[in-house]
């Protein structure tokens, strides 16, 4: 978001200014060339099948990997990400 958009807090404020609401979909994946990834996999926050390899998306995502939703640290991680990055800018 930084990148694209340096001022996120008053670019939400403007659209909401102009009766704009944005949403998020969140879906329970990471690309593996997320800047996450990497920490999510050393804490063991990806799902892996019993032969522990990692289960990707379906065909049309094929470099992401679902995380383990019923793993308590790793919703803890996926919402601290997400209210820092659009829960905290009003979205």
């Amino acid at each position: 978001m930084r990148k694209n958009f340096s001022l996120p807090k008053g670019m939400m404020d403007e659209l909401k200014s102009m009766g704009i609401e944005l949403m998020v979909s969140v879906w329970p994946q990471i690309d593996r060339y997320s800047e996450n990834f990497e920490e999510m996999r050393q804490k063991g926050y990806l799902i892996k099948a019993e032969r522990g390899v990692q289960v990707a998306m379906m065909d049309w995502f094929p470099s992401s990997i679902y995380f383990d939703a019923t793993n308590p640290k790793a919703r803890e991680y996926v919402w601290s990400k997400c209210k820092k990055n659009y829960y905290d800018h009003g979205i």
